[in-house]
């Protein structure tokens, strides 16, 4: 936070830097840390809306070429979601990060988190404690230009999903 811009001044990072990169990304490997309830959150949120419309999109992409190129079988768009479910997995190791340092803001013993393993009730209890009141103050972003390209790349690529899952609808309609 106590970057420098060219002209010297405090540099404050965007939304995407400041939720995804630092939150998420660059804390993947802090245990020892305390994030706020609105880091967490906000970290969560637009790390899977962000994944999610890149894998999504990039698999609808490949999937109307193959389409219209006559591949039925979609080798290549199945390796895609192959991949999104690899990047899923790491995105996992991250997100026991994260629910560490949430617990630790909290002031609950970060092995709470074993509560999930209990069938049923578990993963209720842990979303209670992912929900509770902490100690950190989360500071506030400001928007930048990066934020608002980010907003525009995930917005076209969730409508190239939609037209994607249309004309998959379309063509199945046809067989």
């Amino acid at each position: 936070m106590n970057q420098m811009d060219v002209n010297g001044e405090k540099r404050v990072p965007g939304v995407f830097e400041f939720y995804v990169y630092q939150t998420v990304v660059k804390g993947y490997s802090d245990y020892r840390s305390a994030i706020s309830r609105k880091q967490y959150w906000m970290g969560t949120l637009l790390t899977n809306l962000l994944l999610g419309s890149v894998f999504f999109g990039l698999w609808t992409i490949v999937y109307i070429i193959e389409w219209a190129l006559g591949n039925y079988d979609a080798p290549l768009s199945t390796g895609i979601l192959i991949l999104g479910g690899i990047v899923y997995l790491l995105y996992g190791i991250m997100g026991i990060s994260m629910v560490v340092r949430r617990l630790r803001d909290t002031g609950k013993n970060p092995m709470w988190i074993f509560i999930a393993a209990v069938p049923y009730i578990g993963c209720l209890v842990l979303l209670i404690l992912l929900c509770l009141r902490g100690t950190e103050v989360c500071p506030t972003p400001q928007r930048n230009k990066t934020d608002t390209s980010l907003w525009c790349l995930i917005g076209v690529l969730l409508g190239l999903s939609v037209i994607g899952v249309a004309s998959s609808e379309i063509y199945l309609t046809t067989l």
